[in-house]
C-alpha cells in the first residue's frame, strides 16, 4: 500500500493517538490532492495549553 492509498483509506476515519500527555483523538479529511490529520486534545492536556500559551 503507498502512503497516498493509506490516506485514501483514513479519510472520514478517528484514530486514537496523536498526543504523548492526552488521550487525543486524531480525524483525517481529504481535501483535493491533501490530507489533513487535526489533533483532538482533551480540554486539560498541557500540551495543548502551551501551545495555546505561544499564540
Amino acid at each position: 500500500m503507498t502512503i497516498c492509498e493509506l490516506l485514501a483509506a483514513l479519510n472520514g476515519a478517528t484514530v486514537a493517538g496523536g498526543c504523548d500527555t492526552c488521550d487525543a483523538e486524531q480525524t483525517f479529511q481529504k481535501r483535493g490532492r491533501i490530507t489533513l490529520a487535526t489533533v483532538h486534545h482533551d480540554n486539560d492536556c498541557p500540551t495543548l495549553k502551551r501551545s495555546q500559551a505561544r499564540r
